[in-house]
C-alpha cells in the first residue's frame, strides 16, 4: 500500500502498460457518464472529471481504493437540503460506471487467474500402490532399480528379472565415493587448537605512567574531603559495599596538549538504593547546539569552550543516602572503607546534583535565563552582556562578547570552581564539544564535524568476526545481526549532528528487529558512505539580522516502513532576505501513530513540526502554547470528521506562515 514515484519514459514501451491499464476502465466509464448525461448541458471537461472520479472511488487492479488511500474517508453529501435534479443525475451517472468499473476489475482478476502458471500435479505418483511399476531415470551406462517393498514386511527383495540375471541386495554395489581432499581443511573444520599468544601487560609501568594523575586525582579529592575513612564494624549489618577504581587515560591524545587524568570512578553496579532518589538529568539536544553555533556567526560573536575539572566533587550539596565503596590499593590498605560524602564519578545521582550547582550559578551570578525547551542551553541577551551558552555535563560551549567573558571569569573566580584554561575558536585552534569536531574556516564561517566517530564505524561482515569498542573493550564473535545492531547504534548519532543525509536510511534501519540480507546491504551502503565521507559536516555562515526568519519544512511517506507505517521528516532552517540559509535542526522517525491515509500521515508531520517551530520560537509560553495545540489538533483530527481535519491543516500551515496568527486560531 506504499505510494512510490515511478518514472515511465515514452521509450519504455515495456512500462507504458503501467499506466494506460486505466485507460480502458476510464474511457468505459466516461463513455457510460456521456450517454447518460446526453441532452443536460454539461460540457466534456467535467465529464472527464466525473469519469475519473468514479475510477478514484472504486477498488484498483491492487486493491486499495485511491480515494480512501489518500484522504481516509468518502465525501459526503449534507442532507439538510434535498439535491437538485441534475445533481441525482450526476450521482446515478456516476453510479452506474463505477459499477462497469467493478466489471471490468473482476474480469481482470479472472483473466489474471486463468493465466496464471501452476506447478506439476503430483498427487497421482504420491497416491500409487506399493510395487507399483514406475520410470526409472537411466543416465550413462549405469541403471538405477527400485527395490520392491512387500507389505507388513521389513525385508527388500531383488527384481524378479533383470536381463536373464538375478540380484539380491547383498550384491548391490556400493555408492561411489570422492576422493579426499589433499590440502587442507578450512579452519573451521580443524580439530588443531587455535594458539594464540598474549604478550602479559606489565602492571609496574602502568602504574609508573600514571602515577602522577593518580597522586593529584587523590590530593583533590582529599581537599575537598570527598570521602571518610571508617571501620568495617562501624557500618551496619545488610549495607552494601561497592568497589572503585582509577580510569586511566589520555586526554587529547597525539596533539601537543595531551596530558594523563586518572579520576576516581566508583561501580555502582545494580544499585538499588537509586530508584528512591532522581537519578536523570538532561542532556543538550542537538538543536541547541546548531542554535549556538548559527547565532554566533550571525552575532559575531566569539565562540569558548571551558572544561570544568573534577566536577561532579565540586556540588554545592551532599549526598542524601550512606553510600561506601573499597578504595583501590593506590589510596590506602585493604580493609579500609571509604564513606561518600560529597558527589564521585560514577554515582547515579552525581551529574544531577552537579548540574544544579552549575545552572543554579549562570542564572544567580551571570544572570543568565535558562530556555524553556532545553534547560541546558541559557541566553543573555542584554546590550552589553550578549551570550548564548550550552552545558555538557562539565564541557561549557558559548558565544559570547567581550564584556560577558570578562564577567564569565570573575563569577567562576568568586565562586571557587576549579577549571581549566578558557578556549577560544580560532582558524589554527579547533575545538572539541559534545564528539564534534568545531572549525573557524577563513571566511568566518564555522563547520561542525564528526570524524572520530566516523572512525569507529566498520563495514558488516558475512561471518562471526572479533571487534573493538570505541573504549577499547573486545567483543568477541559477533555475527552479522550483532554487528548491525552496533552499525546501526553508531551510524544515527553522526547523522543527528552534522550528517542529514544519512538520517532516513538509518532511521529506517533502526525499526528493523530480524534483518535480512538485503537490510545488511542497504546498510552497509550507508555506513560505507558515512566511512568516505567522515570529513563532510554542516557549515553556518553570517546571515542578515534584521530579516532572520524561521523556515520549517515537513513531508511525510505514508505507509513506507514494512509494518506498514508512516516516516516523518521535517528540517528547520534560519533563512535572510539574500536566501542565504544555516541548519539548525532536522529529523526523519518513524510515526508512533498507524496512520490510515496520506492525509492523517500529513496532518501528523505537520502537528509535530509545529511543536518544534513553537519550542524555537516562542520561549516564555511553548509550554502552554504546546499543550493547546498539540490537544486542539489531535482532537480534530481523530475525534471529528475528515472535513474538520483539513481546517485544523489550514490553520496550522498559516500559523506556521505567520506566527502571529497564533492567537487568533487558539482563541
Amino acid at each position: 500500500m506504499a505510494i512510490s514515484m515511478k518514472n515511465v519514459p515514452v521509450e519504455a514501451h515495456w512500462s507504458i502498460g503501467k499506466v494506460e491499464r486505466y485507460h480502458s476502465c476510464i474511457r468505459r466509464a466516461y463513455k457510460i457518464i456521456v450517454e447518460e448525461l446526453h441532452g443536460t448541458g454539461v460540457n466534456k471537461d467535467c465529464m472527464l472529471q466525473m469519469a475519473v472520479k468514479a475510477l478514484n472511488d472504486t477498488a484498483g487492479p491492487n486493491g486499495p481504493v485511491p480515494t480512501l488511500l489518500v484522504f481516509g474517508a468518502y465525501p459526503k453529501m449534507t442532507i439538510s437540503d434535498p439535491p437538485m435534479p441534475f445533481v441525482v443525475q450526476r450521482a446515478n451517472a456516476i453510479k452506474k460506471a463505477m459499477q462497469e468499473i467493478n466489471k471490468l476489475r473482476a474480469k481482470h482478476y479472472v483473466n489474471a487467474a486463468l493465466d496464471h502458471r501452476n506447478g506439476p500435479n503430483t498427487s497421482s505418483l504420491h497416491d500409487l500402490p506399493i510395487n507399483s511399476d514406475i520410470l526409472v531415470w537411466q543416465e550413462g551406462p549405469t541403471s538405477v532399480r527400485p527395490y520392491y517393498q512387500l507389505e507388513n514386511d521389513y525385508q527388500q527383495a531383488g527384481d524378479e528379472q533383470v536381463n536373464a540375471e538375478t540380484f539380491t541386495n547383498d550384491e548391490v554395489t556400493a555408492p561411489r565415493r570422492n576422493e579426499q581432499r589433499t590440502r587442507n581443511l578450512p579452519l573451521r573444520y580443524r580439530d588443531t587448537p587455535n594458539l594464540v599468544v598474549f604478550l602479559k601487560s606489565d602492571e609496574t609501568i602502568c602504574q609508573t605512567s600514571f602515577e602522577k594523575s593518580r597522586q593529584k586525582e587523590i590530593q583533590g579529592l582529599l581537599e575537598k574531603g570527598v570521602f571518610d575513612y571508617v571501620c568495617l564494624s562501624d557500618i551496619p549489618l545488610g549495607t552494601r559495599i561497592f568497589n572503585s577504581r582509577f580510569v586511566d587515560e589520555v586526554k587529547n591524545k597525539g596533539t601537543d596538549k595531551a596530558y594523563e587524568k586518572s579520576p576516581l570512578v566508583a561501580q555502582a553496579f545494580n544499585d538499588k538504593g537509586k530508584d528512591f532518589v532522581l537519578t536523570q538529568s538532561p542532556t543538550i539536544q542537538r538543536v541547541s547546539q546548531h542554535v549556538i553555533l548559527a547565532l554566533s556567526v550571525t552575532l559575531q560573536l566569539n565562540l569558548y569552550i571551558r572544561d570544568i575539572s573534577q566536577a561532579y566533587v565540586q556540588s554545592s550539596t551532599n549526598l542524601c543516602r550512606h553510600f561506601f565503596i573499597r578504595p583501590p590499593p593506590e589510596l590506602a590498605e585493604e580493609g579500609t572503607i571509604l564513606k561518600i560524602i560529597k558527589h564521585l564519578y560514577g554515582i547515579p545521582e552525581a551529574r544531577n546534583h552537579w548540574l544544579n550547582t552549575y545552572l543554579r550559578h549562570h542564572t544567580d551570578k551571570l544572570q543568565m535565563l535558562q530556555s524553556t525547551y532545553d534547560p541546558c542551553l541559557l541566553y543573555s541577551n542584554c546590550n552589553d552582556d550578549l551570550c548564548i551558552l550550552g552545558i555538557q555535563t562539565d564541557d561549557t560551549l558559548f558565544g559570547a562578547n567581550e564584556t560577558f567573558c570578562i564577567k564569565e571569569q570573575t563569577q567562576l573566580a568568586k565562586a571557587g570552581f576549579i577549571a581549566k584554561g578558557r578556549e577560544m575558536l580560532t582558524i589554527s585552534t579547533p575545538i572539541k564539544f559534545n564528539g564534534g569536531k568545531i572549525n573557524l574556516e577563513e571566511d568566518n564561517s564555522i563547520t561542525l564535524t564528526q570524524a572520530q566517530h566516523c572512525e569507529n564505524l566498520s563495514i558488516i561482515i558475512s561471518k562471526s568476526i572479533d571487534t573493538i569498542s570505541p573504549r577499547s573493550k573486545i567483543r568477541k564473535l559477533l555475527g552479522p545481526k550483532e554487528q548491525y545492531v552496533a552499525q546501526r547504534a553508531r551510524g544515527p548519532y553522526v547523522a543527528s549532528t552534522c550528517q542529514p543525509e544519512a538520517s532516513f536510511d538509518l532511521s529506517s534501519s533502526a525499526q528493523i528487529i530480524d534483518p535480512t540480507e538485503t537490510d545488511i546491504k542497504q546498510l552497509i551502503q550507508r555506513i560505507n558512505w558515512q566511512i568516505k565521507n567522515s570529513y563532510r559536516g554542516i557549515k553556518f555562515v553570517k546571515l542578515d539580522e534584521i530579516s532572520l526568519k524561521v523556515l520549517v519544512f515537513v513531508d511525510s511517506s505514508f505507509d513506507n516502513s514494512k509494518d506498514l507505517s508512516s516516516q516523518i521528516g521535517f528540517i528547520v532552517i534560519l533563512a535572510d532576505k539574500e536566501n542565504r540559509a544555516n541548519i539548525i535542526h532536522w529529523s526523519s522517525t518513524k510515526s508512533k501513530r498507524k496512520t490510515r491515509s496520506v492525509f492523517a500521515a500529513e496532518l501528523v508531520g505537520r502537528t509535530r513540526l509545529f511543536i518544534v517551530y513553537a519550542n524555537i520560537r516562542f520561549q516564555k509560553l511553548v509550554f502552554v502554547l504546546n499543550l493547546i495545540i498539540y490537544m486542539f489538533v489531535v482532537y480534530l483530527f481523530y475525534v471529528l470528521p475528515t472535513g474538520v481535519g483539513a481546517l485544523t491543516s489550514l490553520v496550522i500551515s498559516r500559523v506556521i506562515a505567520n506566527p502571529n496568527n497564533i492567537r487568533h486560531y487558539i482563541i
